[in-house]
């Protein structure tokens, strides 16, 4: 059987619409709510900022120990290729002398 369906008055209508336009929100909430949106941006912003700032800092100490740690490299291969010519100038002196082993 099929439904018949009522015929919907003016009144009714009326009603319905109200009860639509009370469910949605109103200029003001969505000023408030895009006021609390921008809020919450600058602090995530700021947040950023304060990350990228202190992750350069970071960078930046690693990037100068890093330069430290190369230069101590360097000056240990010299002070290694110095006492393997001094190994070697003494094993000659120890077989001139006669007490190498």
């Amino acid at each position: 059987m099929a439904n018949p369906k009522k015929p919907i008055t003016i009144d009714e209508l009326a009603q319905m619409v109200e009860r639509g336009f009370a469910e949605t929100s109103s200029k003001k909430d969505t000023w408030l709510f895009r006021e609390e949106v921008e809020q919450q941006f600058k602090v995530v912003i700021e947040d950023v900022a304060l990350l990228r700032r202190d992750t350069e800092a970071g960078l930046s100490g690693i990037a100068a120990t890093l330069k430290a740690i190369q230069g101590e490299i360097k000056e240990l291969r010299a002070m290694d290729a110095e006492m393997t010519a001094l190994r070697l100038r003494v094993e000659r002196l120890e077989r001139k002398v006669g007490i190498s082993d």
